[in-house]
């Protein structure tokens, strides 16, 4: 297997001209056989976690995300592989979830990419002072699912939640999203609420890439679910 890294736009790697208009995003991974066979990776960072034990992910309405996972869809009806990697950093996730709370469209999104036969999965990883170790694969739950529990926890922590800014200093919490929000007034006014980025943890440093790829091989060759390992890595 031959093994790509943030190189150039996967525009560039179409197999015509209507795939390469469609893919405007640069890959996080490219994993080449030896018959020729590409398997475009797209690895996201999981850490918020509900009491429910399930990560959510993401944590906020992320256009970004969600063009990622349109153009991974794209590539898979164009016959390549395509498989979207969460690395979970928290030990007390048991699983999984695209945040129908958060970003709706994601979730979305991510149901009708696996219908075209992206495959989703998920790594639980330790995060230290000094290492991130990567433990176990957990659950993707792709299944619709009630969300007032969800909601709940939501504004049970958004006092607390949110981050500073950089540039004034100043701490800015978190606001309902755009489509949580009974609609009310003209759309130039709601679209207020969908600039706020929710953060809802602390968020901690990826692996290192050469590390993180030597798990995906480990994981990705193996059948959906069997990938249980404790790798030395950090």
């Amino acid at each position: 297997v031959v093994a790509q890294t943030g190189g150039k736009k996967a525009q560039t790697l179409g197999d015509n001209a209507e795939g390469a208009k469609a893919i405007l995003s640069r890959i996080d991974f490219l994993l080449i056989s030896a018959s020729g066979e590409r398997h475009y990776v797209e690895v996201k960072n999981c850490h918020l976690v509900y009491r429910d034990g399930w990560g959510y992910f993401p944590d906020s309405v992320s256009t970004r995300a969600c063009r990622h996972v349109e153009e991974l869809t794209h590539l898979r009806r164009q016959g390549a592989q395509a498989t979207v990697v969460l690395v979970v950093q928290r030990v007390d996730a048991n699983g999984v979830r695209p945040s129908d709370f958060h970003n709706p469209d994601f979730a979305r999104g991510v149901r009708a990419a696996a219908a075209a036969g992206v495959q989703f999965r998920a790594i639980r990883a330790k995060v230290g002072l000094t290492e991130t170790t990567l433990c176990s694969e957990i659950p993707v739950d792709l299944e619709e699912y009630p969300l007032d529990d969800v909601a709940a926890q939501f504004e049970e922590n958004r006092a607390t939640t949110g981050w500073t800014g950089s540039a004034s200093g100043a701490r800015v919490a978190n606001l309902p999203f755009a489509h949580n929000v009974p609609s009310k007034g003209t759309p130039k006014q709601r679209k207020v609420h969908g600039g706020v980025r929710a953060r809802c943890e602390l968020e901690t440093s990826m692996p290192k890439k050469e590390h993180l790829l030597q798990a995906l091989l480990q994981i990705m060759a193996k059948p959906l679910g069997t990938a249980m390992f404790a790798p030395d890595i950090s």
